[in-house]
Formats: C-alpha cells, sequence, structure tokens
C-alpha cells in the first residue's frame, strides 16, 4: 500500500466524522441546494485541512463535538474554492468524477461556491469568536487575492519564482495555516503559539502546492483524478516550468504563445512534461518541499507529547511522499 493512503487510512475515523458532520449542515441548512453542494463536499477528497485542525485541537488538549462541527468550516472553505476553479479552468472531472459546473453548469457552480463560503463563515460564529471568524475572513480574502493574481499571470512565461511563491502561499498555503492558527485560537492558547502554528501552517501548505504542481506533470491520472498536464494547457505557469525556463527558452513556448487550441497544445505539453521528467526538476522540487516540512516540523515538536502531535507529524510528513 501506498505510504501516503495508509497514513490518511490512519484517521477513517475521523474523516467518517467530518462527513457525518458536513452532510448534517448541508442537509439542514441548505434545503432544495443540498443535491449540489453534497455532491461537492462529500465527494472522496483527503480532508487533509479539518484534520489538521482537529489534530491541532486534540494536541492543546481540546476534545469534543465541537471540535468536528468546526473542522468542517475549513473543507467547507476549501471545496467552495475548488468549485470557482474548476469554472475559471473549464474543468470537466475532479477526483475522478465529473465537475459540478459539468453537470449543473458554471452559474450554479459559482453559486454553490459562494453558499458553501457563507456556510463556512456561519459554522464559525457559532463560536461566538471575532477573532476566530476573523481569521477565516481573511483567509477567505487572501485565498481570492492569490486567485487573482494567478489569473492575472496566465501565459506569463516570464513569471518569477517570488511571484509564483506568493500566489501559492494566498492561494493555498493560507487555509492550511488557518487550521492550525483556528485550533489555536479556538482552544485560547497564547498568541505566540497560536502565531507559531500559523507560520507552521505556511510552511506546510506551500510544501503542499508546489507537491501539487509537481504532480501535475509527473503524476498519474488514475491517482490524481484530473487530466496530467493540466496547469500548463491553461496556461498556469508553475515552479517546474519556471525552473525549465530558466534554464532554456523552448521553442515549446514559442509555439503556444502562437496559438492556444487544446488540440495543438496536447503534444507540446507532453514534450514539456518529458523535459521536466528527465532534467532532475523534480528531484529539485521535492528537496525544496521537504525543507519547509522540516522547518513546520520543528515547531509541531515545541507541543506537548501526546498521540495527537505525532500524527501532525505525520500528516506533515504525507505532503511530500503522496501521490495523489
Amino acid at each position: 500500500m501506498d505510504r501516503g493512503v495508509s497514513i490518511l487510512k490512519r484517521f477513517e475515523r475521523e474523516i467518517a466524522q467530518i462527513n457525518r458532520a458536513i452532510e448534517e449542515i448541508i442537509e439542514g441548512d441548505l434545503g432544495r441546494s443540498s443535491q449540489l453542494l453534497g455532491y461537492a463536499a462529500l465527494s472522496e477528497g483527503k480532508r487533509i485541512r479539518p484534520l489538521l485542525f482537529l489534530m491541532s485541537c486534540r494536541a492543546l488538549g481540546k476534545d469534543s463535538e465541537e471540535i468536528y462541527i468546526q473542522s468542517t468550516a475549513y473543507e467547507l472553505i476549501h471545496v467552495a474554492s475548488l468549485l470557482h476553479d474548476d469554472v475559471l479552468d473549464n474543468a470537466e472531472l475532479r477526483r475522478n468524477r465529473p465537475t459540478v459546473n459539468a453537470i449543473w453548469g458554471n452559474h450554479l457552480a459559482v453559486l454553490g461556491g459562494d453558499n458553501l463560503y457563507v456556510t463556512a463563515l456561519k459554522v464559525a460564529a457559532e463560536t461566538g469568536s471575532i477573532g476566530y471568524v476573523s481569521l477565516l475572513i481573511e483567509t477567505v480574502k487572501h485565498m481570492t487575492e492569490g486567485q487573482i493574481l494567478e489569473l492575472q499571470n496566465s501565459f506569463n512565461y516570464e513569471l518569477d519564482k517570488g511571484t509564483y511563491m506568493e500566489i501559492i502561499q494566498k492561494k493555498t498555503a493560507s487555509l492550511i495555516a488557518a487550521a492550525l492558527k483556528g485550533a489555536g485560537i479556538f482552544c485560547q492558547v497564547p498568541e505566540s503559539l497560536g502565531e507559531a502554528l500559523h507560520t507552521a501552517g505556511l510552511y506546510m501548505g506551500v510544501a503542499f502546492q508546489m507537491m501539487d504542481d509537481l504532480l501535475d506533470i509527473t503524476g498519474n491520472q488514475g491517482s490524481l483524478g484530473k487530466e496530467i498536464g493540466k496547469d500548463i494547457k491553461e496556461g498556469k505557469v508553475t515552479l517546474p516550468l519556471i525552473y525549465l525556463l530558466q534554464r532554456e527558452r523552448l521553442k515549446e513556448i514559442e509555439e503556444m504563445e502562437k496559438g492556444r487550441d487544446p488540440e495543438r497544445m496536447s503534444p507540446l505539453v507532453e514534450a514539456i512534461r518529458g523535459r521536466i521528467l528527465q532534467d532532475g526538476i523534480a528531484n529539485r522540487i521535492k528537496g525544496e518541499a521537504q525543507k519547509l516540512c522540516e522547518k513546520a516540523e520543528g515547531i509541531l515538536r515545541r507541543l506537548p507529547n501526546s498521540p495527537e502531535k505525532g500524527y501532525l507529524l505525520e500528516l506533515n510528513r504525507f505532503i511530500v511522499m503522496r501521490d495523489f
């Protein structure tokens, strides 16, 4: 069994309980929208963000039914962002299933994403903590800023690594960081510890997206549940391509700049993928992601010893070892 899968299997009970909490929220609050939103939110997923919130809360000494309810906010925000992403990308497949926009259309997919964002904030508001709700509001703001910046740089083959890192820190890492810091706020830990958890989450989130971008090129479609090379075809300039372009100007890029017909681009994308696989770029990116996870581990090890602390460290290691 793949080590990444085996790690997640350890959390089957927690994932089942998270799913039950999501199902109750959707069925209780969303009425006629529940079929569409249940399809989106209850599809097979890793549940990394709610798991990080849960394990952080437990490591900080809090364990109750309420932590499961609050963990759903992080998954609902994540799913909302995916609904919007799939519309922007004209995606037809996610997690080996048709996307919401492919079934119900773009309009309902966008409205469904909006609904899930608000539902997540409603869940957070039940805590009565202004600081906790403000964290999630600020996180959604950062996520949309990252998405805007990414779109503004579509097909920008001059994109530098610094701008790329800003995009992924806002678009992806901010929510993972919020899951850890949110646990700190929810458990009423000292502000310094909450900020340390936030920093650990940023390291983990950046590493997570770096690996996602690498797997888009080096991964297996069956494992990922989406088309390989899709980022390049859509004009997303990610770290593997940035590193390749630092070495040489590719004739394939020049061809892609002349026209963006999907059928014409497919062989060009495959040629670029082949170069990235051959040039040692994958190992370079894995090494960088590993170093970020090691920095996160250094912070997480400051937590009191407990089984949950060990589980947090396992989830941190999962980021680099996964193939999906």
